[in-house]
């Protein structure tokens, strides 16, 4: 079982791959290798200010530079992928080659809600501080460029691992979050746990199960009040 950790740099959030890399683990998350490439995107393609400011990868750069589809091959071979925030790099790479569709995925985002729900934020780079994953880090790079957006990602889920007493990434499939700890991301009870808001307003609990928490983890939550409600 072929196991990868990955990162895309895009030229927006809905434009195309300009880097991507990926870190190899094992099924016990012992780290095997790494891939990357700049990526020419599609001529005409225009890098937004905001995206550029972020991973600084400006035009002149990708001259030259292997199209994705010249060097898919290296990066599509996996069983399962691991991101931070899954679901922007899995519909960007699904977007560049079709073969990621069904592909498994887990997503450390997801992830570090459950081991760590009262951290202040669970950005990639507020865990890092946060959970003091600099320590012992020895990759040298700058954050938002895709390996060492990879690399973080790697300590964050040695880290989540660890938290969560889980030895196996097949493992992590079958790991829950606990609803009640869990908090509201949006509208008035932003910052609230579902715990306090069902003890304080049942009615709107009742309106989300209908009305939003249809993403993600939310789904998880959803159910949990419908149960609770009922």
């Amino acid at each position: 079982m072929k196991i990868k950790i990955i990162d895309t740099e895009t030229s927006d959030f809905k434009g195309h791959i300009l880097e991507v890399a990926t870190t190899e683990i094992d099924s016990k998350a012992s780290c095997i290798g790494f891939n990357e490439d700049l990526v020419r995107p599609p001529d005409n393609t225009i890098i937004s200010w905001e995206a550029m400011a972020a991973h600084q990868i400006r035009p002149h750069m990708l001259e030259g530079k292997p199209m994705y589809s010249e060097i898919q091959d290296k990066y599509n071979d996996a069983d399962i992928y691991i991101a931070h925030n899954k679901g922007f790099d899995q519909k960007m790479l699904e977007k560049e080659d079709p073969t990621f569709k069904g592909k498994r995925w887990l997503c450390t985002l997801a992830l570090s809600r459950i081991a760590y729900p009262t951290a202040p934020s669970h950005k990639l780079s507020v865990l890092f501080e946060y959970l003091e994953l600099w320590r012992g880090f020895n990759y040298e790079g700058r954050a938002h460029t895709a390996l060492y957006d990879c690399q973080m990602t790697y300590a964050l889920l040695l880290h989540i691992m660890k938290t969560l007493e889980v030895d196996n990434i097949e493992d992590l499939f079958t790991i829950k979050p606990k609803v009640d700890t869990m908090k509201c991301t949006f509208g008035k009870y932003r910052g609230k746990t579902w715990e306090w808001i069902l003890e304080m307003d049942k009615s709107y609990c009742r309106w989300v199960t209908v009305n939003a928490l249809k993403k993600g983890n939310e789904q998880v939550v959803r159910e949990w009040l419908v149960e609770k409600i009922n």
